[in-house]
């Protein structure tokens, strides 16, 4: 599959990721729309753009092509404006799979690529291959004739001697003591922020009306169900994020598996880990845990 010279395209699944990253992206101006416009030419709008998103996924799919040739993968895409991206296999620092479940249902992965340099951000995405074309392409970027015994995507095997797997239990209170309300409640007021100009005015009328004839201890009692159920959503949010998480050492590389619902696969080259720390929260002190990070040259 990964010799040199021929042209690979994405999996046609790509057009669904390419139509949601659009939608989202527009949801805005979708709803700007629907306050806005009268049903009908809101529909119509929203039936046109639709359409032109449907078509413009499809030709960026087409047009989006990569191939591994020279020492160099390279990648072609753009509908109008066509780009070209000459990636050098020595450049590369670290490769990725991922798999969502839409990918699992498929049987695909995302491939990320990072190199010297890259930042933050992946130098390269390719966002729906076939799981067996991701490790294909992965061996070939890292001069491996042979497959990998690494992360179980999905039906694969475990992971060859994992240095650390977390348990349920450790799990459960990684998300008992995460303190991620504050981030949840912090996206939440971000999403207000977002949404309250589409808000009629009548609305904190009559909400703060109904607020001040309630009793005090009601009030107090709504507030504490509404922090536990951002504390339940912070645990779920944890469990889903890091269930079956494992880490690995290959050769001298990393290899960290984790998620639930979207399956990552990291790749860290030990070479680029510039150092290792320790933090200790308030919340985990009392139970004797800590949470250990490295850092990464380039950012990870």
């Amino acid at each position: 599959m990964m010799s040199n010279g021929p042209s690979y395209r994405l999996h046609p699944v790509s057009i669904l990721f390419n139509c949601i990253k659009t939608a989202r992206e527009g949801i805005f101006l979708i709803v700007f729309g629907f306050i806005t416009f009268d049903r009908f030419y809101f529909i119509l709008l929203l039936a046109i753009f639709s359409l032109l998103g449907i078509l413009l996924s499809v030709l960026s799919w087409y047009r989006f092509t990569y191939r591994l040739e020279a020492g160099e993968l390279r990648i072609e895409y753009g509908v109008l404006i066509r780009k070209k991206r000459y990636i050098s296999i020595n450049r590369i620092q670290s490769i990725d799979l991922t798999a969502g479940i839409i990918h699992r249902m498929f049987k695909l992965v995302k491939l990320q690529i990072e190199t010297a340099g890259s930042g933050k951000s992946a130098e390269a995405s390719l966002n729906a291959i076939k799981l067996s074309d991701g490790e294909k392409l992965r061996n070939a970027l890292k001069g491996r004739k042979e497959s990998h015994p690494d992360i179980e995507i999905e039906g694969q095997e475990e992971l060859v001697n994992p240095l650390r797997e977390i348990t349920p239990k450790r799990l459960l209170l990684a998300g008992v003591t995460s303190g991620s309300v504050g981030i949840i409640m912090a996206f939440a007021a971000i999403a207000f922020s977002e949404l309250e100009q589409f808000i009629p005015e009548h609305f904190y009328d009559r909400t703060f009306d109904w607020i001040s004839e309630l009793a005090i201890a009601f009030i107090i009692g709504l507030a504490i169900v509404v922090l536990l159920v951002f504390w339940l959503l912070g645990i779920a949010g944890t469990m889903i994020k890091y269930g079956k998480f494992a880490i690995t050492k290959v050769g001298d590389e990393l290899f960290i598996t984790r998620g639930l619902l979207e399956k990552k696969q990291i790749t860290i080259p030990l070479k680029r880990i510039q150092a290792v720390g320790i933090a200790e929260s308030v919340i985990r002190q009392p139970f004797g845990f800590v949470t250990v990070f490295v850092e990464v040259a380039g950012g990870h």
